[in-house]
C-alpha cells in the first residue's frame, strides 16, 4: 500500500517537473520528522499569480473518540494532497500571501481497542475539502518558508474494525477540518 502510494505520488509530480519554464517546489513539514508523520510536497508555480501544490504523507497516530463506548485508535498509514494557491502581489511569482482551496485523503491501518477488552484491527479512511490561507518568504537562494492555515469540512470518515462498519461522519466535532501549514523547502527554476 505504502509503495503504490509513492508511486502514485511521484507519478502526479512528473507532468508538472516537465514545464521548464516554471519554478517547482521541494518542501517538508520540519515538525512531523520529530512526530513520526513525515510530509512532502511539491509545488508547481506555472505563473506568477498561481501555484498547485501536491503532497505526500507518512503517518503514525494515537486517538481517543468517543462513540458509544469509548474506542482508541493507534496506527499508521499514507495520505495525499492537493492545493491550489492564488498568490497576491508576488514579488518572486508565488511568494508572499495566498488563499486557496485544498483536499486532502488519509488510509491508515489501525489497532481498535474498544474500553479495553475487545481489540481488534481495521481499516481508517479520511477526505476533506477546505479554504486556505498563508504567507511564503523566497529567499534569493531559492530557500522557502511557508506558514498558513486551513478549516475544512471532512466529506468521508470511515472506520471499519471489530466486524462492523462505523461511519464517523455523522459526529459533528469530527467533521472539521483544520490545516496548519509550516513548510521549508528549496525552489528550483523559473524565471
Amino acid at each position: 500500500m505504502k509503495k503504490n502510494s509513492i508511486i502514485i505520488f511521484i507519478l502526479l509530480c512528473l507532468p508538472m517537473l516537465s514545464l521548464a519554464h516554471v519554478a517547482v517546489e521541494a518542501k517538508v513539514n520540519p515538525i512531523g520528522a520529530f512526530t513520526g508523520n513525515i510530509k512532502l510536497s511539491a509545488e508547481v508555480i506555472p505563473m506568477e499569480n498561481l501555484g498547485i501544490e501536491a503532497g505526500f504523507g507518512l503517518s503514525n497516530f494515537p486517538i481517543s473518540i468517543n462513540i458509544e463506548d469509548t474506542i482508541s485508535l493507534s496506527g499508521g498509514g499514507t495520505g495525499g494532497s492537493l492545493a491550489g494557491k492564488y498568490y497576491f502581489m508576488p514579488s518572486r511569482g508565488g511568494d508572499y500571501f495566498y488563499v486557496g482551496a485544498y483536499t486532502r485523503f488519509s488510509n491508515m491501518d489501525v489497532d481498535v481497542e474498544v474500553l479495553t477488552t475487545n481489540r481488534g484491527t481495521g481499516k481508517y479512511s479520511r477526505a476533506a475539502v477546505g479554504l486556505m490561507a498563508g504567507f511564503k518568504w523566497v529567499s534569493t537562494q531559492n530557500i522557502v518558508f511557508e506558514l498558513g492555515g486551513g478549516v475544512g469540512r471532512t466529506v468521508s470518515h470511515q472506520l471499519s474494525a471489530l466486524d462492523r462498519d462505523i461511519n464517523l461522519i455523522a459526529i459533528p466535532i469530527i467533521n472539521l477540518d483544520a490545516r496548519l501549514i509550516l513548510t521549508v523547502g528549496y525552489r528550483f527554476g523559473g524565471a
